[in-house]
C-alpha cells in the first residue's frame, strides 16, 4: 500500500514539475526585463530544487516495494524498513522546501501570477 501512495505521489510530482517548467518559461519570457536580481535567484533557487524532483521518490519506492518480497528475511526487512524511513523523510524535507520556495515566489513575490487589473477598468 505504501509503495502505491508513493507511487502516486511521484505522478503528481511529475504534473507539478511540467506546470512549473511551463510558468518558469513564461515568467522568464515575459517578467524578465521587470524581475529584480533577487527575484531572479529566488526562481532560479526553485527551478534548481524542482529539477528531477520526481526521481527523488524512486529510492522510496523501491524501498517500500521490496519489503513485500522480503518477508521471511527479518533483519533484511528492519533494514529496508529503516532506509525507507530515512528516504521518506529526506523527501518530506525536499518537497517542504521546494514548496516554500514556490510559495515565496507567488506570494512574495507575485511570480506566475496573472497581471492584476486596477480597480475599476
Amino acid at each position: 500500500m505504501t509503495a502505491v501512495i508513493v507511487f502516486m505521489a511521484m505522478c503528481g510530482a511529475g504534473v507539478a514539475s511540467s506546470a512549473g517548467q511551463a510558468a518558469y518559461q513564461r515568467a522568464a519570457t515575459e517578467s524578465r526585463p521587470y524581475l529584480s536580481t533577487y527575484e531572479i535567484d529566488a526562481m532560479n533557487a526553485h527551478e534548481r530544487l524542482g529539477e528531477g524532483a520526481w526521481l527523488y521518490f524512486v529510492p522510496t519506492l523501491l524501498l517500500s516495494g521490496s519489503l513485500a518480497f522480503v518477508w521471511k528475511k527479518g533483519w533484511m526487512r528492519v533494514s529496508l524498513g529503516l532506509l525507507g524511513i530515512v528516504a521518506s523523510l529526506f523527501l518530506v524535507v525536499w518537497i517542504g522546501r521546494l514548496g516554500h520556495t514556490g510559495g515565496a515566489l507567488v506570494y512574495d513575490h507575485g511570480i506566475g501570477t496573472p497581471p492584476r487589473i486596477p480597480a475599476g477598468k
